[in-house]
């Protein structure tokens, strides 16, 4: 069976979920190694690792087999001799295919090959690994700048990966050095998608950290001249300015479901959730019946809820309303997307998943963002008392 590959934003792609399985792939290999192995419908030949001449397109198909094939009945230090002389074989077939200077697509297919398998092999040793980081540079001076590009992303995004115990000084070069690749070119769909990994990676180096890279490379993905690139930055922007929020004035603006302006300044002197959420979010649903149940406790004591519903579809949400009383101001934040003046809260506070929330104090500034559950209880505990059985149970101890 032949292989097509139709873009270098696939080629990406089909990297990168190589890159995340492959230590996984590895170690199941291991694992059955002890296992009896799959039986191979014919015996693995003698010759199976020498590479053959060919043209690009025989040599593909070579690359294949290989790929698919198992290693037979063997002992754990024989399964992983098989698998690095299969892996090496793979990489010495792709060379000769990008040394033919193939088309394109036999091009991108050979790099990727090439790529993954040396990706597979860096658990053998640290010249494999310098192999593959040497890999762009090679096809940079092969005249592959595109490729190139796309193979210097799957390096640092196999460095991301890679990135859960590094320190924080670390983690502040890796960005500095995304940051400076994102700079350099046209910004692609797989560029978007590297920023959000980045971002989220930086999120082990602390919120500070998580925060400068949103906002760094947002700033880089708001300047595309692609709307949903452009569209992405903005939301990460957002991201920054949220994971800012603590301990700073939150401004809300919008119109309420019965078209009236949102009073945000008719909130000061409460402790107030902000909570965005969408009718079709299961979680969202969920979270709605507990804040119910800490509405009714707190409400007569200075707690409010603000929801920011993010449906697209005004119908839906009315539908939900008409179903579910709920006792709360409700803005629909896709109003301002669909013209209405000024900018959606959502997108103002970089909302990517939901439900997302942000309580505020008496005095307007948010105090935690991310509050659900259990911890919204405890934060109101602390900021306007305890639960009123829970207070008649102290109170009665104390007279008794």
């Amino acid at each position: 069976m032949k292989r097509s590959v139709q873009s270098t934003g696939l080629a990406w792609l089909i990297l990168l979920a190589a890159a995340v399985f492959a230590a996984t792939e590895s170690a199941r290999a291991e694992e059955k190694a002890t296992e009896k192995a799959e039986k191979q419908n014919d015996a693995v030949p003698a010759d199976l690792f020498a590479v053959p001449e060919g043209s690009p397109e025989e040599l593909l198909e070579y690359i294949q087999k290989l790929e698919e094939t198992r290693p037979p009945d063997l002992a754990r230090e024989e399964v992983r001799e098989f698998q690095q002389k299969q892996h090496e074989a793979i990489v010495r077939a792709a060379e000769k295919i990008i040394a033919a200077k193939p088309d394109d697509e036999k091009l991108e297919q050979a790099a990727i090959s090439k790529a993954v398998a040396l990706n597979h092999l860096s658990r053998y040793g640290e010249q494999y690994v310098k192999r593959l980081e040497k890999f762009p540079q090679d096809l940079k001076k092969a005249g592959h700048a595109k490729l190139a590009r796309d193979m210097t992303a799957f390096l640092l995004e196999r460095e991301l990966m890679q990135s859960g115990r590094a320190n924080q000084e670390d983690l502040q070069q890796l960005l500095k050095r995304v940051e400076a690749f994102l700079a350099e070119g046209t910004l692609g769909e797989e560029d978007a998608r590297l920023a959000i990994t980045t971002a989220r990676a930086m999120q082990g180096g602390g919120d500070q950290l998580a925060a400068k890279a949103y906002g760094g490379l947002g700033k880089l993905l708001a300047k595309s001249d692609d709307e949903s690139i452009a569209g992405l930055g903005g939301k990460m922007l957002g991201v920054a300015r949220r994971m800012d929020l603590v301990g700073n004035k939150m401004e809300l603006e919008g119109t309420t479901v019965d078209g009236d302006p949102l009073e945000w300044s008719k909130y000061r002197g409460k402790v107030t959730l902000v909570m965005f959420w969408a009718t079709w979010c299961g979680p969202c649903r969920r979270e709605i019946v507990h804040v119910l149940d800490v509405y009714d406790e707190y409400h007569e004591r200075g707690f409010e809820v603000v929801g920011i519903s993010v449906d697209e579809s005004r119908d839906d949400l009315d539908e939900f309303l008409k179903e579910n009383k709920i006792p709360w101001t409700i803005v629909f934040d896709q109003a301002r997307a669909d013209g209405e003046k000024g900018e959606p809260m959502g997108e103002r506070y970089g909302v990517m998943g939901i439900p997302e929330t942000v309580l505020v104090d008496r005095q307007g500034k948010a105090v935690a963002t991310g509050v659900r559950g259990p911890e919204l209880d405890e934060r109101l505990e602390t900021m306007i008392g305890p639960k009123k059985e829970e207070s008649e149970k102290k109170s009665e101890k104390r007279d008794g």
